[in-house]
């Protein structure tokens, strides 16, 4: 028997020597040729029965599931079955892909052990394993974690034999807090108000206690909750509670921040800094009188739920400035409809109006409380050059002419089939209801666009 000990080279030329003898025949009756060749990685020969854990594909797994995929063979040749059992130490960190009890790469992700079984016609060729990593709430950082695997045989070299694939999964949870929104708050010199949702970026151990402040009350102060003071514990972590502003008489930018410091048994969030309320939520106090208009940040199909279902989604929106009730500025004919004008501009006066949204002889701006859009006539529709647009550059969702008598709208804005007008927010002119898309006759109502919006 030969057996080769050395590198790729050397086994290779080894075997060329073995061979070359075969080929003299009688002359090197006495040659054996070698019953196995084992190669392993760098060019070493086995040493005796074992494991072989290859983890070239990677040692880190995510907790937003990305995996890790590593490679078992054997290290000789069995003289019976031999089956590994494989076992997450961890499956809050990492669990196996399987199909039916077998280590499966396209399998599903179960809790459980998995199983691979080698023979003697297939113990050199690897098998791949597939963990993929869990997701928790918590800021636990990255965690290392092992797959266990242990082999039971007949063949008494292999049975009882163990490896291990040390891996780790990455956190991807922070400590922290959530305001939406977190700048562009409005309120005004009467007393509105504006409301953040406030929540944590991520599940506490123990409970996260902490005030907020106005860093100027003259211009506005926290009214909700009414001792500025938020508790959230593991349970009620990821629900927003309300932040309410009021303002006052100043007119002035302001910020509620921290008032003091978070408090916390969880060391993620006792003490925390550089959260957005250090950074401070950002809020206006303008001058009452004029109103605002917006467009949503969020973009919707044709389908927006009918009018009312429009208007619901103004209110929702993360741009909605203030806590006013918000329309939406589209048209549709009908019943249920809602129409600015039914001969060009109005001529026939206000009386055209259906559940129409801009107020007569009004001042509208932006959410910043200081760039005017433009004042309404006594119909209750601007004339155009406006003085600003409403800034950005989407393209709303309306049903309007450029003359404001309803046009193209989806199917009762609650389908998607057929188009509809759009118009531009970033137009002073008649294209700001209006631009003309698709040779006038509208967008598709299966695409997606935001919606004006109007405080009422």
């Amino acid at each position: 028997m030969i057996r080769f000990t050395g590198g790729f080279m050397n086994a290779r030329n080894s075997l060329l020597v073995a061979l070359a003898a075969l080929a003299m025949g009688a002359n090197c009756r006495n040659v054996d040729l070698p019953e196995e060749v084992t190669f392993l990685k760098g060019g070493a020969a086995a040493s005796g029965a074992g494991i072989q854990v290859n983890l070239s594909g990677g040692t880190t797994t995510t907790e937003s599931g990305v995996t890790a995929t590593f490679a078992v063979s054997l290290n000789t040749k069995p003289t019976a079955n031999v089956t590994i059992t494989l076992t997450s130490d961890n499956t809050a960190e990492g669990q196996l892909r399987r199909t039916s009890g077998t280590c499966d790469s396209a399998g599903s992700v179960a809790v459980g052990s998995c199983t691979l079984t080698f023979t003697d016609a297939n113990w050199l060729n690897p098998q791949n394993v597939t963990v993929v990593g869990q997701n928790d709430d918590y800021a636990d950082g990255n965690i290392a974690y092992k797959i266990n695997l242990t082999a039971t045989s007949a063949d008494s070299d292999y049975n009882g034999k163990t490896a291990t694939a040390n891996l780790t999964n990455n956190d991807n949870d922070t400590a922290g807090f959530v305001a939406t929104p977190a700048s562009g708050l409005a309120t005004k010199d009467d007393g509105s108000t504006a409301t953040s949702k406030i929540k944590l970026l991520s599940k506490p151990t123990a409970n996260v206690i902490f005030s907020v402040k106005s860093d100027n009350t003259g211009a506005g102060d926290v009214t909700t909750p009414a001792s500025k003071s938020f508790t959230f514990t593991d349970a009620n972590w990821s629900t927003s509670q309300n932040l309410i502003v009021t303002g006052a008489s100043t007119i002035a930018d302001y910020k509620i921040v921290i008032d003091g410091s978070v408090a916390s048994s969880d060391p993620n969030y006792n003490g925390i800094t550089g959260t957005v309320f250090h950074t401070g939520i950002g809020v206006k106090n303008v001058t009452a009188g004029s109103k605002f208009i917006f467009f949503t940040s969020s973009a919707y199909s044709g389908n927006l739920g009918g009018i009312s279902g429009a208007d619901a989604k103004c209110n929702a929106d993360s741009n909605k400035p203030n806590g006013s009730t918000y329309k939406a500025i589209i048209a549709l004919s009908g019943a249920g409809g809602r129409v600015a004008c039914t001969t060009g501009n109005c001529s026939g006066g206000p009386g055209e109006h259906t559940d129409w949204v801009l107020y007569p002889t009004t001042q509208y701006t932006r959410t910043d409380g200081t760039t005017v859009i433009g004042t309404t006539t006594a119909n209750g529709i601007f004339t155009f050059a406006l003085s600003n647009s409403v800034g950005g550059g989407s393209s709303p969702w309306t049903g309007l002419s450029t003359t404001w008598t309803n046009l193209y709208a989806c199917p009762s804005w609650t389908g998607t089939s057929g188009s509809a007008t759009a118009g531009s927010t970033g137009s002073k002119t008649d294209t700001m209801l209006d631009g003309g898309y698709g040779g006038g006759f509208g967008l598709s109502c299966s695409s997606n666009y935001p919606i004006y919006c109007a405080e009422q």
